[in-house]
């Protein structure tokens, strides 16, 4: 079953130590599909689950500045996205897909 396919494009200013999150009730086998995409800054993606335990990341697997994560869930639960620059700053728009099926 397709859960969501979902778009997001955000104009924000991205640092470092500052990062963007959405949330997702993920289910045990379900694949998930994430691209972060920016022609502005490198982009740095990161997926949580458990309390803030790293599941699985990338920075610039996607392209030059795009970042892309497919995961396969171990475990139902609240899941986290973490979209940000892989650089100190950055600045422009992102556009990030999500697909979890």
């Amino acid at each position: 079953m397709n859960k969501s396919l979902l778009k997001i494009s955000v104009a924000i200013v991205v640092i470092l130590s500052t990062s963007t999150l959405f949330g997702f009730e993920g289910n045990a086998g379900e694949r998930v599909v994430l691209d972060l995409r920016s022609v502005n800054f490198d982009t740095y993606l990161m997926l949580m689950h458990d309390k803030k335990k790293v599941a699985e990341f990338d920075s610039g697997k996607g392209g030059a500045k795009d970042s892309r994560i497919r995961y396969r869930a171990k475990k139902s639960g609240q899941y986290v996205i973490v979209a940000k620059g892989y650089i100190t700053k950055g600045t422009g728009l992102y556009n990030l897909r999500f697909d979890a099926r």
